[in-house]
């Protein structure tokens, strides 16, 4: 079966990192997985026997209907194929996070590259019923989630912000069919208590930080520069405590309590 570039298909072809993959979420009897792009289901079907059910959202109408006859010929009734791209499948996901059935609802995927900061930002900030979750991305990608001060990149921002973030292992490009041109890692999320309650709020302080970022090269006056007076900015900076330092080297309560002061100036 040809693999589709366009859908950044690369599978899994170790059964050890397949196994090491799905204990990093220790499944138990009770969990309902939802795995997002099971593609010819390697890591769904050895999941199946150690957990509740897996809801498995597949956009490629080919590998659906394969994971489909498995299922049957096995006579499996604990998988649900979703035929759908998964921000098509919204309806469907709405109904997993409502039913009471569903006491425990963790995320699996093997992401692909070109969409995987795009699938993580809507479940951490759309109604996904996130609570954990194991991802396999591209290990830079992987590693800039994970960072943290004095060299805290943007996407830590991110997920810290309603998340923890855990660096797993990384795993080698011939670890995959076609091989990527890229390693990638697994990572843990784990939600955790906002810092921020409304959604809206988080989203206007990411982009807030977002704005700081884009001079991170630069000590953090230099941003605040570009959204107030030179008067203003430097009140900010010495309030915060932040002179000589850059947005990275800032720790996440300061940038909080910094964006909710410069909301009350605007």
């Amino acid at each position: 079966m040809r693999t589709k570039k366009s859908l950044g298909q690369n599978f899994l072809n170790d059964t050890k990192v397949i196994f090491r993959f799905i204990d990093v979420l220790a499944p138990t009897p009770i969990d309902t997985f939802i795995e997002i792009g099971p593609g010819k289901g390697a890591v769904t079907f050895r999941l199946l026997p150690r957990c509740k059910k897996v809801i498995a959202i597949e956009k490629d109408d080919l590998l659906a209907q394969r994971l489909t006859n498995k299922a049957n010929r096995q006579s499996l009734s604990n998988l649900t194929i979703i035929n759908k791209d998964y921000f098509s499948a919204e309806e469907e996901i709405s109904q997993l996070v409502n039913d009471p059935d569903n006491t425990s609802l963790l995320y699996i995927s093997s992401l692909p590259y070109n969409v995987s900061k795009k699938i993580l930002f809507s479940l951490l900030y759309e109604e996904k019923g996130f609570k954990k979750g194991a991802f396999i991305i591209q290990k830079e990608v992987a590693e800039d989630y994970c960072s943290a001060i004095p060299n805290a990149a943007f996407l830590s921002r991110v997920v810290s912000l309603v998340a923890t973030c855990e660096y797993m292992f990384t795993i080698p490009k011939e670890n995959f069919t076609p091989m990527p041109k890229v390693t990638s890692a697994v990572i843990k999320i784990t939600r955790k208590d906002p810092l921020i309650d409304s959604v809206t709020e988080q989203i206007d302080f990411l982009k807030f930080v977002r704005t700081l970022y884009q001079f991170k090269r630069k000590v953090i006056r230099n941003s605040l520069k570009k959204m107030f007076s030179t008067t203003v900015a430097d009140e900010l900076i010495s309030k915060f405590r932040l002179e000589n330092k850059r947005v990275e080297e800032v720790d996440l309560t300061t940038l909080v309590t910094l964006y909710k002061k410069c909301g009350n100036l605007n």
